[in-house]
């Protein structure tokens, strides 16, 4: 899907420079015919009294935003000077806005037709964010018990990149998944690789970690992960997709809709995703506490694809289309 409507607008686009992503937003805004200007956040140490005055805040208060509030003033003056380099804009996209000092938010608005949020992480996990819902022409939610915060909010869902099409060949059928190392993974790790053994499926997993661990056989570790792209690729390449619930969150991941976009049967353990319109359980397996009922006729069960209007409504597109018109 390739919406004609955004060719020769123009956009700023605000985010953190997370695993590549920045990058993979601007090609895919560009393959829409977008004319791009990039703000990523920094990652910036705050002084030894700031830190002693967020940890009084955090523990006697149950404060946790002095730390970012002042990690974005230190950013602000850089961020500042860009924005002042870049001229007018139809639109300007911050992700995770947090991560940016209010006053940037502000300048922003001044050279842009449409302000728009979209906070990927919980609200009540970066209460700061909570600053920032009336700065927006919109702001999004994916977590939607975080509509009840504010009468300003809406929800959207996370989506696919839907310029990129591997010619890689399908490894034929192995499962991918790639993730941070979490102890309290590592079991359920161990037991859902013992079932895809077990039914001919082969293991091509990797986990994230800057220290050495011990790992079940079938799970490479990684001192660093894959940029966004490279995940994608590797993605396109397999039969099965892993995607793991991360409790502290209420929705569904990149992977989710990387499942749908790139036509691949999914094994999660979100229950989220048997509310949406693209569940099938020909295509996804979702795991239910510690059984795997019902396992082996999954993986014998072909790929029933998927309506194309539903696979377009959750693609970046579609994503974009939605949240900036």
């Amino acid at each position: 899907m390739k919406c004609n409507y955004f060719e020769g607008k123009t956009i700023l686009l605000a985010m953190p420079n997370h695993f590549g992503l920045p990058q993979r937003f601007k090609e895919n805004l560009e393959h829409l015919g977008f004319k791009v200007f990039l703000l990523q956040s920094t990652t910036t140490s705050i002084p030894l009294k700031d830190k002693i005055i967020h940890g009084y805040k955090k523990i006697f208060l149950n404060d946790r935003t002095h730390k970012p509030t002042i990690k974005n003033k230190i950013s602000a003056r850089t961020h500042l000077q860009q924005i002042e380099a870049i001229p007018a804009v139809d639109y300007a996209l911050f992700i995770r806005p947090d991560l940016f000092d209010i006053e940037v938010v502000k300048r922003a608005k001044q050279i842009a037709g449409k302000v728009v949020a979209y906070q990927w992480d919980g609200l009540r996990r970066y209460p700061l964010a909570q600053q920032y819902i009336s700065l927006f022409d919109d702001f999004y939610v994916f977590d939607k018990t975080d509509l009840s915060i504010s009468s300003q909010l809406k929800h959207t869902t996370n989506f696919y990149f839907d310029d990129i099409s591997s010619e890689a060949p399908i490894i034929p059928n192995s499962v991918f998944f790639v993730g941070t190392y979490m102890k309290d993974r590592i079991p359920l790790l161990h037991k859902i690789i013992t079932q895809i053994e077990k039914n001919g499926l082969i293991p091509n997993m990797f986990l994230v970690s800057d220290k050495k661990r011990d790992l079940p056989n079938g799970i490479t570790l990684l001192s660093e992960g894959f940029s966004f792209k490279e995940s994608i690729i590797k993605m396109q390449a397999a039969h099965y997709v892993l995607d793991l619930h991360n409790p502290i969150h209420n929705g569904l991941s990149f992977r989710t809709f990387e499942s749908i976009g790139y036509q691949k049967k999914l094994i999660t353990n979100n229950i989220l995703v048997k509310e949406y319109d693209f569940y099938n359980p020909k295509n996804i397996y979702v795991i239910e506490g510690t059984s795997f009922e019902g396992f082996e006729t999954f993986v014998k069960t072909p790929y029933e694809p998927i309506e194309a209007t539903i696979r377009e409504k959750y693609s970046f597109s579609g994503w974009i289309d939605k949240i900036l018109k």
